[in-house]
């Protein structure tokens, strides 16, 4: 493979699957795309380019993705509003979904004390996706904590660091995340990998961004020999949007499950309740729902 090929194989990377890195596969998720905010550019991606990289098949414009029964993915899953969100929309598209959950010594641990709330209201209130919600994987991983002093994982006050980003940002976190989803994902024989990561409504993460999803995707596919696909449906929508698809996947009963057991708040406080949801209200995480709530309800 030489350069030119591993600079177009990774233009490709940003143009397959829905919300992985770019355009979405298919007709209709081009259109719920569109609807919530979403965009892409089609770039010519040559056919050597393709063999290359993903070794498999792709549409015209380098998309694929595969839906329906036959189709299996795993969603990295905090307890948090996003990555419900994106927990609905792959029980929503594929035929058999699994979770996975990381304990990193997270200051805000109570999101994962909410998960398992929220798997169980998800089987108990829509009956269409029960029998497609599988099992959960939860993982420790405390070296984070051990190698950071991050607003995330110490008891100590959210400020801005010398970089320009805020010190809740834990170095490694998502690149970690995605390696050890993949491994899970290999094991079980799993295609799509779907995550919440966004660059819309964020914090200025790096680890967030469109482009490390597509180094990422490259660096485990070549890792693994496998063909993955990882999906962030969620990157170019704000936070609004991702209230509106929420809605438009599970109704207002989706919306009150999201408002009343996911957990967002980065003090890991709940017993402050607002119309978004539990939180202290003030921090970065809170902000933003909050935010993103306002405008929904606006619109």
């Amino acid at each position: 493979m030489n350069t030119d090929e591993i600079a177009d194989g990774t233009r490709l990377l940003a143009h397959m699957g829905q919300g992985c890195a770019g355009a979405p596969a298919s007709t209709e998720h081009r259109a719920l795309f569109a609807e919530f905010g979403g965009g892409g550019l089609a770039l010519h991606i040559p056919t050597s380019a393709r063999a290359a990289i993903v070794r498999g098949t792709a549409g015209p414009d380098g998309c694929r993705a595969m839906t329906g029964a036959a189709a299996r993915a795993l969603v990295l899953f905090s307890g948090g509003q996003d990555s419900t969100t994106c927990l609905a929309l792959a029980l929503d598209r594929y035929g058999w979904v699994e979770t996975i959950g990381f304990d990193y010594g997270q200051r805000h641990r109570i999101e994962l004390d909410q998960r398992a709330t929220i798997r169980e209201s998800l089987r108990q209130n829509f009956p269409a996706w029960r029998e497609r919600l599988g099992e959960d994987h939860l993982i420790r991983i405390e070296a984070l904590a051990q190698i950071s002093t991050t607003a995330m994982t110490h008891d100590v006050e959210i400020a801005t660091g010398a970089r320009g980003l805020p010190n809740t940002f834990v170095p490694g976190r998502n690149l970690m995340f995605l390696s050890l989803a993949a491994a899970l994902a290999y094991r079980r024989g799993f295609k799509h990998i779907v995550g919440g990561m966004c660059e819309t409504d964020f914090s200025g993460y790096p680890d967030c961004r469109d482009d490390t999803m597509k180094a990422m995707q490259l660096a485990v596919n070549l890792g693994m020999d496998s063909r993955f696909i990882l999906e962030t449906p969620l990157m170019w929508l704000d936070k609004a949007a991702t209230w509106r698809l929420a809605e438009t996947l599970g109704g207002t009963a989706l919306v009150a499950l999201i408002v009343e057991s996911t957990h967002s708040c980065y003090l890991g406080e709940r017993a402050i309740r607002h119309d978004w949801g539990h939180g202290c209200g003030s921090c970065p995480a809170c902000r933003l729902r909050a935010e993103g709530w306002r405008r929904y309800i606006a619109s």
